[in-house]
């Protein structure tokens, strides 16, 4: 893995309640025991390093699958 500095950068509506990704800066993120499928509410991402580990998605309301990024 390359260890590269970067740069943090906070997303100002971070932590907000979301049904979906168009309402946050960052991506809509699901509670970690929320199930695929169900309908669901996420907070936003609070910001441009919050996109590492394992997460899935709210999208129109609803729980997607996500990914893992490390």
């Amino acid at each position: 893995m390359l260890a590269a500095p970067a740069c943090v950068v906070p997303y100002t509506d971070g932590g907000r309640e979301c049904k979906d990704g168009a309402e946050c800066q960052g991506m809509c993120k699901a509670a970690q025991d929320a199930v695929i499928g169900a309908k669901a509410g996420g907070t936003c991402q609070t910001d441009t390093h919050d996109i590492y580990g394992c997460y899935n998605e709210v999208k129109a309301g609803m729980v997607v699958a996500g990914m893992c990024f490390d």
